[in-house]
């Protein structure tokens, strides 16, 4: 790793770059979500092409995200006693996925485990894209529907860590010098950043 000392060094603006050796940029991404097609529109506006463009969103993938998101500890009316909804895989193939929400009874009185194992079976046809949902649980049901609602979500728009891993493919290519010592502040030599 390269550092550059910056004494005797002054920042001019735009009108005036006779003499400077570089530019200094930082950036942060909040956690969002961006559709696919507006990630791309807004890669071209900035003068990038679809090279740059994170892998497109598998279906799979998507699938994955979206049931592990909705695990979640419930209360009941019963003291000491609360219930682990947990997401399972139980098998995978090359047309489909299927997991399951287990509800899992913790009784600390009782010193006691039970499992519903099924309490909802989400299917995912990989040649059709289509999601299906059994549940005999209210609650795993409603986790289920979610799931479902994310999982059209995540189907076609990208997450903060695509856009993170994305835009340092894009400053690597630049030969950035990292100026910070913890990395998120590059200079870069002043020929490199002609889309800025």
């Amino acid at each position: 790793m390269s550092t550059s000392v910056l004494q005797n060094t002054i920042a001019v603006d735009n009108e005036n770059q006779a003499g400077i050796i570089g530019h200094l940029t930082w950036y942060s991404v909040a956690q969002q979500l961006i559709e696919r097609d507006e990630l791309l529109q807004k890669l071209n506006q900035a003068g990038f092409g679809e090279e740059w463009m994170p892998k497109e969103i598998r279906q799979a993938d998507a699938f994955r995200r979206a049931t592990q998101e909705v695990k979640t500890r419930r209360k009941t009316n019963q003291k000491d006693v609360h219930l682990n909804y947990l997401i399972r895989e139980v098998y995978s193939d090359p047309t489909m996925i299927q997991r399951n929400i287990v509800c899992e009874t913790v009784d600390q009185q009782g010193k006691r485990l039970d499992y519903d194992g099924q309490a909802a079976v989400l299917l995912l046809d990989k040649e059709h894209y289509r999601m299906e949902i059994s549940a005999h649980d209210q609650t795993a049901h409603e986790l289920a529907k979610e799931a479902e609602s994310l999982f059209g979500l995540y189907s076609n728009h990208h997450s903060a860590q695509h856009l993170r891993v994305m835009i340092m493919d894009i400053l690597k290519s630049m030969s950035p010098t990292p100026v910070g010592p913890n990395g998120g502040i590059y200079q870069f030599p002043k020929d490199k950043l002609k889309h800025c």
